[in-house]
């Protein structure tokens, strides 16, 4: 939710912001499925972080640029997703697509 506060600048509301495996990662809770997650986008277009977590009642998946949804039963594996999904891809899965050489 974006506001413009009495000085005019503007400014977000992000639920958490929490540290996993050394990364500092923005959270923002839906209480649906509906996944418009404003704050969350406005954030990671301001400060770019490598992982950002958005929490719903939706599926888990990874979407492009860092970004993973997960649902809001799954939240006590936050660290462990966050770690897997923050490490780069292992050298020989990148073999196999030929990006490796």
């Amino acid at each position: 939710m974006h506001r413009k506060a009495k000085n005019g600048k503007l400014f977000m509301l992000i639920l958490a912001v929490v540290e996993l495996s050394g990364l500092v990662v923005p959270v923002e809770a839906k209480a649906a499925l509906n996944l418009k997650a404003k704050s969350l986008k406005s954030y990671r277009e301001r400060f770019a972080p490598p992982l950002s977590v958005r929490t719903s009642l939706a599926g888990l998946r990874r979407e492009p640029g860092g970004l993973l949804d997960l649902p809001l039963f799954a939240v006590s594996r936050l660290p462990a997703l966050a770690a897997e999904a923050s490490t780069p891809p292992h050298p020989a899965n990148s073999a196999k697509t030929g990006n490796g050489r």
